[in-house]
């Protein structure tokens, strides 16, 4: 399956991948349980804290695109938290960008003769 990776690089200088789609999704709520009901609880429970929103959002797409990684090799949240920028723009404007992905466009060419109805 192809995902779209962003990337983000930590204060430390390292660069992780972030993706969110719903395969690795549904991969994610059957292996950490926890992890995808605060991502879910996002929209479910339409958060009002658009901060730490923002940053499960990004620690979601972090888990996801790392699902074949083994647990104890991945950044915990709070690990995660203290080593992304420090940045709300940033965080806040990834995250959109992960859960808001830009729609292709639909070509205004017309159909071909024999799909016109």
């Amino acid at each position: 399956m192809k995902c779209t990776f962003k990337e983000l690089t930590l204060e430390n200088g390292e660069v992780i991948k972030l993706t969110l789609n719903f395969a690795r999704l549904l991969q994610l709520k059957n292996k950490r349980k926890k992890e995808y009901e605060e991502y879910n609880d996002i929209y479910v429970k339409e958060d009002k804290d658009a901060t730490f929103s923002s940053i499960t959002i990004l620690y979601t797409a972090y888990l996801c695109a790392n699902i074949e990684q083994d647990d104890n090799t991945l950044m915990t949240k709070e690990e995660f938290m203290e080593n992304i920028p420090q940045s709300f723009v940033l965080i806040n404007n990834l995250a959109n960008e992960l859960a808001n992905p830009k729609q292709k466009k639909i070509s205004g060419a017309p159909l071909p003769k024999q799909q016109r109805r």
